[in-house]
């Protein structure tokens, strides 16, 4: 169970429930920012504090799992068609998937960690999913750092455009945190969702473009990525990676729709907030 004070120099500002705004959202969590730091640090230590490799798992996870993607459908399919070392390929799209994965599934099930903290403490609830995105976020950066040392191994460096690279991460973290925060009730509200997203969200991998390059996939793909949002973020981020070509419209529209999804997702969650807590 987690144990927090606030200090004594502060008193508390959160009155619960609070009216939504960006502004009061915003100073809320600036207020309860050590609380916010001592969850993370506390999902870090649960995750990696007995293992003998630590933080290592994630850059050692993404790697195997992409070389053993890379050899089923490259060397045994012979799927390696294109521009960039397929491995690359994978590995790029791979992590893009797996930071939206794990974010979706842990901060969807957030509230369901610590349901006596959650009703005895007086802090703004949002923290609870905040904290475990900035974990995700910490790792999605040490994948990301990787992806660009091995652009430079294999010499594609050059090929990277910076602007869209920053563009595609910052709407990917938007997109993940908004969908995130929408499905946090549906889990408490629902139980049967968090079992069903948990064998369901595996198989997404196979309907995106992380294991086919774009220009392999037959048209009919193609058009259900366009509107499979998902998809639609790992195309701008491998666009950006490896200078393929992109739709300015996706552009757009994906940027649009992860800004409207974070700002409904924390819209959404402080109006069910007290409801949660209840039936936790």
């Amino acid at each position: 169970m987690i144990k927090y004070a606030l200090p004594l120099n502060r008193k508390p500002i959160y009155k619960y429930p609070a009216p939504f705004s960006l502004k009061n959202a915003l100073h809320e969590i600036i207020d309860y920012r050590d609380f916010w730091f001592y969850l993370a640090v506390k999902w870090i230590k649960i995750k990696y504090d007995e293992s003998y490799l630590g933080f290592l798992w994630v850059l050692i996870n993404p790697i195997l799992i992409a070389a053993f993607y890379a050899w089923v459908f490259g060397f045994v399919l012979g799927n390696t068609k294109g521009n960039f070392p397929y491995f690359l390929i994978v590995y790029a799209g791979f992590i893009v998937w797996q930071f939206f994965r794990d974010c979706f599934l842990e901060m969807g099930e957030s509230f369901l960690r610590e349901p006596a903290v959650l009703k005895r403490a007086n802090f703004p609830k949002l923290i609870i999913p905040l904290s475990l995105l900035s974990v995700k976020m910490i790792e999605f950066l040490i994948s990301l750092v990787l992806v660009i040392l091995l652009c430079g191994f294999y010499g594609v460096i050059d090929q990277i455009k910076w602007g869209l690279f920053l563009t595609s991460i910052l709407s990917m973290v938007l997109f993940t945190a908004g969908l995130s925060m929408l499905a946090a009730p549906l889990f408490v509200l629902y139980r049967d969702i968090k079992h069903a997203a948990r064998f369901i969200i595996p198989y997404v991998l196979y309907t995106l473009p992380v294991l086919f390059s774009p220009e392999n996939a037959p048209a009919s793909i193609h058009t259900f990525w366009l509107y499979n949002p998902l998809a639609s973020g790992i195309l701008l981020f491998r666009a950006a990676l490896f200078n393929e070509p992109l739709e300015k419209q996706l552009l757009i529209v994906f940027l649009s729709l992860s800004v409207i999804l974070f700002l409904s997702g924390l819209f959404i969650f402080n109006k069910v907030e007290k409801k949660m807590i209840d039936l936790i």
